[in-house]
């Protein structure tokens, strides 16, 4: 009989008629006795609160486990793990010798540059400041730190974030599925990108001062700097002036040219961009061939000349449509395309230094082309010639006069006989550096071309194919363990850490990986010969797609791209991707499981719980140091590649 109850506690048909009438008597009620509402309302009530399966309590008590209790208890033996003996080591172990220094520079205010976002690297430089850390220590790999420094809070507070990723990614396990797409722009598209942006104004605004790195960023943000030795150089550019050249591309190098000769094509002089300030950046702008001949002279001893006038010789001011020669300053050699391929970019033209003074090869001349002003803010400049060459405020081009070519970066880098070093060809805006009153820096600007350069820098790390390297690791190496990673010096006195990762977890999550694409063949072939019991809207994709495919997607993702990456790498490259794997991993054992009886699947978590925990602990001392010789722990070398 279907039925339901009103408010009232009345049965009803599902048309609405009352059933009251038709409930039998209770047994023991006295004949001629008929139910009441008030009876009803109480069977009611008792029949709702029976528990049938007997375990009302646990089904109370699961709720609190799932939401508190387990990811405290988790959240507790991460910190454990991370945070026992941490202050064993006090000397600085592997990445701490680089995140260490870029510490520092925040503290310093020192402008630097890495091939890393710098969000973490600010974050070290807060704990340096939290504790107490005036940023003067070199963090030389294997120094011990001063007895003054408090390292510990520091490791400390870098640790939490650590800590943290447990409860975060339990919880991302646990989360339901978002169905609103607004929600999932915002958090996954709009907070990310706003924080990364966020982060580095931040990393502009303190890093004020000069560092050891400002030839890696633009000229302008250079100028910006406090300290800098860029307004010290006169307002105007002229015949004879020393100069440096930046590049106004991506890549922001400055020109530069050194005593080795290209190993083909012309074998003259290489000319490249390089990154960082030295000699060999400096170049000369003097006079075109016709007025050289003439017996002008723009050399530097002319420039310092007190009695020559500043119309008709080297004190004139170079302006657009001038044309002029440009000598290498340390060489004395001229700057000049050859119609021969490049080098790497064999669709443009090569070019190098070549010839002296006494050449006079019309093939060294130049066409200089502004491109666009920035004037000064200061009033002293107001009225200055637009059409005059300036110390970092004016870009412009340089044309090649017989050629037609400009000069130009390829963001591409020369090989081994280059040094690895930027190629210039003959097809950018390139701009002077000497300033007085800088414009400010434009942080779109900045913003684009410092993520390009990281990016740049990051696939310049290339692997030297002459020299072994033990450390270092191949992508198909890190799923199956072949090579773990010393993270110190390996003395009998030192206390050694070696990073390598849980094999348990590790291959487990490979074999995962394996089932999970034959899980999802399998259901495609049934769904394509409809068997499958699934349809295209069945909500049980949802449990599919959240705990399977969109983890196997974030596997793909963080690690394919280093198959086809040509800068070196580490095993710590993998933990991304592992992150992920453990995911699907997850999936796959649910799905296993749950053909199996629930004593069966109860054993079966518990040797899953067992194989991790007790893999952990046996090679426990890899995390929480090695002390003595490395001889006494040759019974963890689990491989034979491992370098224990």
């Amino acid at each position: 009989m279907s039925g339901n109850t009103s408010a009232s506690g009345v049965l009803l048909r599902s048309n609405g008629e009352e059933l009251s009438h038709r409930v039998k008597r209770h047994p023991q009620a006295p004949s001629g006795t008929s139910l009441t509402d008030s009876d009803l309302d109480e069977i009611i009530e008792k029949t709702s609160n029976l528990d049938i399966n007997g375990s009302g309590n646990l089904n109370k008590l699961y709720p609190i486990f799932t939401q508190y209790i387990t990811p405290l208890i988790l959240t507790a033996l991460s910190a454990y793990v991370r945070l026992y003996r941490i202050e064993l080591a006090n000397r600085v172990v592997w990445d701490e010798a680089h995140f260490g220094q870029f510490g520092s520079h925040y503290l310093q205010h020192e402008m630097y540059f890495d091939v890393h976002p710098p969000l973490g690297k600010l974050l070290v430089g807060l704990s340096g400041y939290l504790a107490g850390y005036d940023g003067k220590f070199d963090f030389n790999s294997g120094k011990d730190y001063p007895e003054d420094m408090n390292y510990v809070l520091m490791r400390i507070f870098n640790c939490v974030f650590g800590i943290l990723c447990t409860p975060l990614a339990y919880k991302t396990s646990t989360l339901e599925y978002i169905t609103h797409w607004v929600v999932r722009i915002i958090a996954l598209i709009v907070v990310p990108i706003s924080i990364y942006m966020v982060v580095f104004k931040i990393h502009f605004t303190v890093l004020n001062h000069t560092g050891p790195d400002d030839g890696s960023i633009s000229t302008l943000l250079q100028a910006s700097l406090k300290g800098n030795d860029l307004i010290s150089g006169p307002r105007t550019v002229v015949y004879g002036s020393l100069v440096t050249i930046r590049s106004q591309g991506l890549s922001p190098r400055l020109l530069h040219s050194h005593l080795h000769n290209y190993p083909e094509g012309s074998g003259e002089q290489q000319v490249t961009t390089y990154g960082f300030k030295d000699e060999n950046n400096e170049f000369v702008f003097e006079f075109d061939v016709s007025t050289a001949m003439s017996g002008v002279s723009a050399g530097r001893d002319c420039l310092n000349n007190e009695t020559v006038t500043e119309t008709t010789d080297c004190r004139k001011p170079i302006q657009d449509g001038d044309t002029i020669r440009i000598r290498h300053g340390p060489t004395g050699l001229y700057l000049h395309p050859n119609a021969l391929p490049a080098p790497v970019s064999k669709s443009h033209y090569e070019v190098s230094c070549f010839g002296d003074l006494a050449t006079n090869d019309f093939r060294d001349e130049w066409i200089i082309e502004v491109q666009a002003q920035d004037q000064s803010p200061s009033p002293l400049f107001a009225n200055e010639s637009m059409e005059e060459v300036h110390p970092i405020s004016t870009n412009f081009r340089l044309r090649h006069k017989q050629l037609g070519c400009y000069l130009a970066t390829t963001g591409f880098s020369y090989p081994g006989w280059g040094f690895k070093q930027g190629e210039v060809v003959c097809n950018h805006l390139d701009k002077v550096e000497q300033e007085f009153v800088p414009p400010s820096p434009r942080f779109w600007k900045e913003f684009v071309l410092l993520n390009y350069g990281m990016m740049a820098s990051n696939n310049a790390l290339v692997p030297d194919p002459d020299r072994y390297d033990k450390l270092s690791s191949e992508w198909w190496e890190w799923p199956i363990l072949k090579t773990g990673l010393r993270m110190c010096s390996w003395g009998a006195d030192d206390l050694k850490f070696f990073l390598m990762g849980n094999p348990f977890v590790t291959w487990l999550s490979c074999v995962c990986l394996v089932l999970f694409m034959m899980y999802m063949l399998k259901m495609c072939f049934e769904y394509q010969r409809q068997i499958s019991g699934l349809h295209v809207f069945d909500t049980s994709w949802n449990n599919v797609i959240g705990q399977g495919i969109l983890p196997f997607i974030g596997w793909c993702l963080h690690y394919f791209p280093f198959i086809i990456m040509g800068r070196v790498t580490y095993l710590h490259h993998y933990v991304p991707a592992l992150y992920f794997a453990i995911f699907v991993s997850g999936f796959v054992v649910e799905q296993i499981q749950s053909r199996f009886p629930k004593s069966i699947r109860y054993l079966f978590y518990l040797l899953l719980y067992v194989g991790v925990i007790g893999t952990f602990w046996h090679f426990r001392a890899f995390s929480f140091g090695m002390e003595g010789s490395a001889k006494n722990y040759q019974h963890l070398k689990l491989l034979k590649t491992w370098l224990i």
